[in-house]
């Protein structure tokens, strides 16, 4: 299993089931892998968005941006 895949085993956030700097860092660049305003034509959210695509199995992941993104 990847490190990444490790990080959302068993737990709801980056560092266990609580809500912290860490998610609260890392959502920013990792948001645009769900969506993107369409009218943000910002070059870096261009690119992060192009880089962050999520593929089908990326289940965990999606479910941690559904999370962090309805508390920001």
């Amino acid at each position: 299993m990847s490190g990444a895949l490790r990080l959302w085993t068993g737990r709801d956030h980056l560092f266990g089931d609580g809500f912290s700097a860490a998610d609260v860092c890392a959502y920013p660049f990792l948001k645009y892998a769900i969506a993107r305003n369409h009218a943000d034509v910002e070059a870096f959210h261009l690119v992060l968005e192009e880089h962050t695509r999520l593929e089908p199995g990326h289940l965990r992941l999606r479910g941690w941006l559904e999370r962090v993104n309805r508390r920001l």
